[in-house]
């Protein structure tokens, strides 16, 4: 089983990237399905608890040109 994992594995990586994307996408959702609406649900709870934050000053907002700049200046540096 190890082995035709290793074998998947090695061909999904030899893909174009936009065949990897799909691929990628469709394992993804593959795994959503399993789950149901947890992570429907997680997110909308993350999503509650980060306004609760803001709205209380417990965190602070950051404009959103700001937040972009900062993202690719880690990703690119």
């Amino acid at each position: 089983m190890a082995n035709e994992f290793h074998e998947i594995e090695n061909s999904a990586l030899k893909l174009n990237v936009k065949d990897r994307a799909k691929l990628a996408t469709r394992l993804l959702k593959s795994l959503e399905k399993r789950k149901g609406n947890n992570i429907e649900k997680a997110w909308i709870d993350v999503a509650i608890r980060r306004k609760q934050e803001i709205e209380s000053g417990v965190v602070n907002s950051v404009p959103l040109e700001e937040a972009i700049e900062k993202a690719r200046s880690l990703i690119f540096e």
